[in-house]
């Protein structure tokens, strides 16, 4: 709804990991293969661009990687 919302513009959503975590795993983008215990840290931050209907992760960043 957010993306129908606003094409065209750049908006930011700001929420909890686990609920981020959801989100890009819905996406097709796996972020256990990334991150400790498959988490996201704290200020990590998602880039995804959207033309309402598909979504394409650009970029994820504040991964913090496994040893």
């Amino acid at each position: 709804e957010i993306a129908l919302a606003h094409v065209g513009q750049n908006v930011l959503v700001v929420s909890h990991g686990g609920a981020l975590m959801m989100f890009l795993r819905r996406l097709g983008y796996r972020p256990e293969l990334y991150s400790q215990a498959g988490t996201l840290p704290n200020c990590a931050c998602i880039e995804v661009e959207s033309d309402g209907i598909t979504f394409d992760v650009k970029r994820v960043t504040g991964l913090i990687q496994p040893k």
